[in-house]
């Protein structure tokens, strides 16, 4: 039954000019307040590559189907588990955990692991990954890049989140509602036991952008549940 948050949520129709201006702004704000190059030409690349769809291509390699088309229409390791099966998932998923830890390897190497930088980089592998260049402003919602940037950023706040994980989805039965409980308060989370600014900043950016984008039809365990459900119904 929908209720107020899902009422309002759906509201917010990111249409392709919507998200074109999202990508825009924020890749110019970044640009903006960049000190160095690194910082201020660094996002753009990163968004490049971030917009290299893996679910997109590998699915389409190994099972001939439009990622988009099926399932969630994400283009993410768990609607490509879902379309295409183990493979497929396997594969997007090492693609999906590069789109952080490539960034994150550059700062490391060349930039003694600089916050800063690695946040705006981050920022602009996310965008990507959300609304990729290549598929017209379709993606996936980078959540396995997220936990993998914590991994390295902030491998204690990363724990914390995945303990509400399991927490929630023990007590709530709604994936979807699951889902947007933990993304809002994961920049609480954040800067409760990490605390420095400019990664809570980065994690409240990634969070805003999931919420505004998820819709109930997008929720990979719940779409994953109603396929099972049909599978078993012989109705799929």
């Amino acid at each position: 039954m929908e209720n107020a948050v899902d009422r309002f949520l759906n509201k917010i129709n990111l249409t392709l000019p919507v998200k074109v201006a999202i990508v825009g702004a924020s890749l110019t704000f970044l640009f903006l307040i960049g000190e160095g190059a690194e910082e201020s030409f660094g996002p753009f690349l990163a968004y490049l590559y971030g917009s290299i769809p893996f679910g997109y291509l590998i699915t389409k390699y190994w099972t001939g189907k439009n990622i988009t088309a099926e399932g969630s229409g994400n283009v993410g390791m768990a609607n490509s588990y879902n379309v295409g099966g183990m493979v497929p998932a396997i594969v997007t998923t090492s693609g999906e955990i590069s789109k952080a830890l490539l960034p994150l390897t550059i700062t490391f190497l060349y930039y003694d692991l600089d916050l800063r930088l690695s946040c705006f980089l981050l920022a602009g592998t996310y965008l990507g990954t959300n609304f990729s260049i290549f598929l017209k402003g379709k993606g996936g919602m980078g959540t396995t890049m997220m936990l993998w940037s914590l991994l390295v950023l902030s491998p204690l706040s990363l724990v914390a989140i995945l303990a509400c994980m399991v927490v929630t989805m023990k007590v709530m039965k709604d994936t979807y509602h699951m889902a947007l409980l933990n993304y809002a308060i994961g920049p609480f989370i954040v800067f409760i036991i990490d605390g420095r600014p400019i990664l809570v900043t980065f994690v409240t950016f990634a969070a805003m952008i999931y919420l505004i984008k998820l819709k109930r039809d997008m929720d990979d365990l719940g779409v994953r549940h109603r396929m099972m459900s049909q599978r078993r119904s012989g109705s799929f």
